[in-house]
């Protein structure tokens, strides 16, 4: 685990995690910094990768892939800038191996279907910002039970 979190980190420098520099990397906390763009992150052991409180408009595919990262469970881009459902198409991918993603305080969290339309494009997903899907048919819904009566 590395945690870089609130350094005012602005840009990843490409010789930071140059591919096979850290194989036994698991997770990566880059929360809180004023990082822009997802780049430079061959790190194929990585399985939490979090950029949650970062001003990020676009998901990288060219960073953020299979290819890159290929064991990914957890995607965290909590508070970020994310405003098109483009962006959480390009997650889909991953579903031999995501099952967590963090994309709410978002702008796309103002949709209200934002949870149901997260699932349609990431139908793979177990559990999205911090609630475990239960009724895949309607996750809406799922998490108004799930308020009601917490777990």
């Amino acid at each position: 685990m590395l945690s870089l979190q609130a350094n005012r980190i602005t840009k990843i420098d490409p010789e930071t995690f140059q591919e096979g520099h850290h194989p036994s990397l698991k997770e990566l906390y880059l929360s809180e910094n004023g990082i822009e763009v997802i780049e430079n992150l061959p790190i194929h052991s990585l399985k939490t990768l979090d950029f949650s409180f970062n001003p990020i408009k676009n998901i990288n595919a060219e960073t953020v892939n299979v290819e890159n990262l290929p064991d990914l469970e957890e995607f965290w881009l909590t508070d970020g800038k994310i405003d098109s459902w483009d962006e959480v198409q390009k997650l889909a991918p991953f579903s031999r191996t995501m099952q967590t993603v963090y994309l709410e305080r978002n702008p796309i969290e103002q949709d209200k279907r934002y949870r149901d339309k997260i699932y349609m494009y990431l139908p793979f997903l177990v559990q999205i910002d911090s609630w475990p899907i239960v009724n895949k048919d309607n996750v809406e819904a799922d998490r108004s039970i799930q308020r009601k009566n917490p777990i």
